[in-house]
């Protein structure tokens, strides 16, 4: 089928119009979509009225569901594979609020999130998103030579704990003994083959076999460039929204600036396939035993 679809910024993303998420489709409708996220970085689907079920339903269509393991407190009940977002007492209330790619402290993360709103704020509440393959085009010849088989170490340990500490929550002993992964700071993107930036102001700490001076300024500067606004979409959400987004291309962060009483709740799906990188199988495992 084709597929109808009209921008929703001028650097990234698209909302796919008049299509029903839970309708039958075929697997060439959804290597469509597939493929148009890995295009426009974002897709948004408007007006889906969904249970948790018909949503990890619905992700699958673009790649295995992996299971949640680093909010098991916020799981929706009965399944591991989606888990509540939510700014109410008791929860990460402001969670997600640096620019970050989702679970990228893993050795293969997920290609694909997607956040359903539940609730949206009278006021604010907007998520910000950034189109990594227009950071990576607009840096100088000098720095992509510069960049070129340089990886950072992605680490989740100090977001984590900081953000339950700021939500007065237990920090657990799981949670400081998060595993880190090293990651390419440029990669190439298997569906378009164009290169972006990945780099995450709240998990990337250092950069593989670099001084730690020469390693924070560089990262300081590409955590800037990462985030100008020249390449970014801020999204304004609607209830019933689904966006589903590219995680190899996009960063994205939660835009604080909403009245905390005034709830924000959405729900959390992650997926992926082949990395693309070395060809191996995507197995969504921990190192840890």
């Amino acid at each position: 089928m084709t597929l109808e679809l009209e921008r929703l910024g001028a650097t990234l993303g698209v909302e796919v119009c008049n299509f029903d998420l839970l309708s039958p489709h075929s697997q060439d409708t959804w290597a469509h979509l597939r493929q148009a996220v890995a295009e426009h970085c974002l897709l948004l689907f408007r007006d889906q009225v969904l249970s948790t079920e018909q949503l990890i339903t619905v992700a699958g269509g673009f790649g295995p569901v992996m299971d949640h393991f680093s909010a098991y407190e916020h799981l929706v009940p009965g399944t591991k594979k989606a888990y509540m977002n939510s700014s109410r007492p008791g929860s990460l209330r402001y969670s997600g609020h640096d620019w970050h790619t989702d679970y990228s402290y893993l050795s293969k993360p997920p290609f694909y999130s997607g956040l359903y709103f539940t609730r949206t704020p009278s006021i604010g509440g907007d998520t910000g998103f950034s189109n990594q393959y227009q950071a990576y085009d607009a840096l100088s010849e000098r720095w992509k030579l510069l960049l070129d088989g340089l990886a950072s170490i992605h680490d989740a340990t100090p977001r984590y704990v900081r953000l339950y500490r700021e939500a007065d929550l237990k920090v657990t002993e799981s949670l400081k003994s998060s595993k880190s992964h090293k990651h390419p700071l440029v990669l190439v993107h298997p569906d378009t083959g164009r290169k972006s930036l990945f780099v995450s102001e709240a998990l990337s700490q250092s950069i593989v076999d670099m001084p730690r001076k020469e390693s924070k300024a560089m990262l300081e500067f590409l955590f800037q460039h990462c985030a100008s606004p020249e390449f970014g979409y801020r999204h304004v959400w609607r209830q019933n929204d689904l966006a589903i987004f590219d995680n190899r291309c996009t960063l994205h962060r939660a835009v604080s600036d909403y009245d905390l009483d005034d709830f924000r709740e959405n729900l959390v799906v992650c997926m992926g396939g082949d990395w693309g990188v070395g060809g191996d199988p995507w197995v969504f495992e921990r190192d840890d035993p």
